[in-house]
């Protein structure tokens, strides 16, 4: 049996987007169909596509379709055939597939598929048509990567991959040039690729509820970042360069270890021969060059990091002992940032760590940002 459906403009809708991002698109003629919560099965819903394109309103003609919170498995094929579409909800159903055909819509900029069965061999093998799509939300699903071809969808601007099985991000990531938000909290997420960092207009990165121990230093480098969600992971230290990222106004930190204990121990890997003959020639200030060393030995003289402690002025090259700092964030926090020292003595015996009664309650509740 068919159901009744609706037919609205832009000025009025009878139902509200399963997705986690607004709709912001500016159309003036917008028609929209909505068949939500009308418990559809697949050949339920073709009966009501095809009593709709018997309608005076044509059914090519809708441009926004919201079919959420039904019971589909599958997109059926008169969807995909509604080319004007630049809208498309099929949240909170039971697809196991994307369909190949779905990529007949050129122009599409927002689709939702959140809350699902997708898999990660569930997508077309080219989305290539798709350039027009600019949000696509696949949050709640089966995915334990990200698909080649999802990185076809060069020009999108939002991606929601949140509450799925993803352990691994690809540094095929870094094809998402223009993206400014990427939700991959409720993961499984032990590492981020450096490629992350080349996502240079990203300004909001939700890494919440996953494995993380640490974070890439290079994330520091993406100076549009606005909101850093990263509570309930496994870290222990930020990169120290957070500090001075400047646009960071959110940064949420609970539930990690950096909070509720924070780490002492240092990890320290003796110096090799080469290395302490290269302190030598730089703690004593020998002069060198192309003349007197070979050319290798000239360009890994030049690679030395001066000891962070300011009554050392001692250097290292690829021996370092790891040490915590806590540092003042936004004028209102203190944090716990790695740095880097050249020797395990000057850890000890200094008061230039003020900040050294780390298991003051007062100062880890400060710590609480999020």
């Amino acid at each position: 049996m068919a159901t009744n459906f609706q037919l609205l403009s832009s000025s009025a809708s009878s139902g509200t987007s399963s997705s986690d991002s607004s709709d912001n698109t500016d159309v003036k003629s917008d028609k929209k169909l909505d068949l939500s919560y009308h418990e559809l099965d697949d050949s339920s819903l073709a009966v009501n596509l095809q009593d709709f394109s018997n309608h005076e309103e044509s059914r090519l003609r809708v441009e926004k379709l919201y079919l959420y919170n039904n019971i589909l498995e599958g997109i059926p094929l008169m969807v995909t055939e509604m080319t004007n579409l630049t809208l498309l909800d099929v949240s909170n159903n039971m697809l196991h597939t994307v369909p190949q055909s779905l990529c007949n819509l050129v122009n599409l900029t927002q689709l939702y598929l959140r809350n699902n069965q997708i898999g990660d061999e569930d997508f077309p093998k080219d989305m290539r048509s798709l350039m027009n799509l600019r949000d696509l939300n696949l949050s709640g699903n089966r995915m334990r990567t990200l698909p080649q071809s999802l990185f076809h969808l060069e020009n999108l601007r939002n991606l929601f991959l949140g509450a799925n099985q993803i352990s691994e991000i690809p540094s095929e990531i870094k094809a998402f040039k223009r993206l400014k938000v990427l939700y991959l909290g409720g993961n499984s997420l032990t590492q981020l690729p450096a490629e992350i960092c080349q996502l240079q207009r990203l300004q909001a990165l939700i890494l919440a509820q996953n494995e993380l121990k640490s974070l890439p230093n290079c994330i520091c480098n993406l100076k549009k970042l606005e909101t850093l969600q990263l509570h309930q992971n496994e870290l222990t230290t930020l990169p120290h360069g957070l500090i001075f990222l400047n646009s960071l106004n959110e940064l949420s930190l609970r539930e990690n270890p950096l909070v509720m204990r924070f780490v002492r121990e240092m990890a320290f890997k003796p110096a090799s021969l080469l290395e302490l003959s290269a302190r030598v020639i730089k703690n004593f200030s020998l002069k060198y060059s192309e003349r007197t060393l070979p050319a290798q030995l000239v360009e890994y003289l030049d690679t030395s990091n001066c000891c962070v402690n300011p009554r050392c002025r001692g250097v290292y090259f690829d021996s370092r002992v790891e040490h915590v700092k806590f540092v003042d964030f936004c004028g209102k926090y203190r944090i716990p940032l790695m740095q880097y020292i050249c020797s395990s003595r000057c850890r000890t015996g200094l008061d230039w760590t003020d900040d050294s009664n780390v298991e003051d309650s007062t100062r880890m509740r400060r710590v609480l940002l999020g």
